[in-house]
């Protein structure tokens, strides 16, 4: 017989899937002429016996135990890693801004008089900005009643207190967790 009208049969042997009547009867037909068929059947009910017998086997002494470890140990791994990025990601953003503020500077080391007259703009700039914001909140104070220092200390420790809470909460969440045995 050639490969290929074992091919059926052969499936049908490995196969866990029932057999139709039909089917049953044309393999056992098959199987009392075809030795290699026989062979195979043989083989595989001897390897389905092993299957059986072996049964289950337990983990060694420690296994969970060195598998929650080593679970710990490769996140702290991909937490470095990744803490890793950010700091190069970082740095690499600061040395860049870094050199574009240098490259700022030796353009505008020129001729030092500009230099100068900049630095006084901006300053000149940042107190009118001051100014306009002091001027802003007089008007707000006279508008609403109990706007005081007491009422700008009240909401700053309010703030205060989200950002503590935000900060204690994220530590709590990124923090490693400890297994309970």
């Amino acid at each position: 017989m050639t490969k290929l009208t074992h091919q059926p049969f052969s499936t049908w042997l490995l196969s866990d899937e029932p057999l139709t009547p039909e089917e049953m009867r044309q393999l056992q037909e098959h199987l009392r002429f075809c030795q290699e068929c026989q062979q195979q059947q043989g083989a595989w009910l001897q390897v389905h016996r092993l299957f059986q017998d072996a049964g289950q086997v337990a983990p060694a002494q420690g296994f969970v135990a060195r598998w929650q470890q080593r679970m710990i140990t490769a996140r702290h791994h991909k937490q470095r890693q990744i803490a890793w990025a950010w700091f190069g990601l970082c740095a690499g953003f600061s040395t860049l801004a870094l050199f574009f503020l240098a490259y700022l500077a030796i353009n505008s080391l020129q001729s030092p008089l500009s230099l100068v007259s900049l630095w006084v703009y901006r300053a000149v700039l940042a107190f009118s900005y001051w100014n306009s914001l002091a001027a802003y909140l007089g008007v707000i104070k006279g508008l609403v009643p109990g706007f005081s220092i007491i009422g700008i200390a009240f909401l700053a420790g309010f703030i205060s207190f989200l950002s503590v809470l935000w900060l204690a909460t994220y530590r709590q969440l990124s923090s490693a967790r400890r297994v309970v045995r």
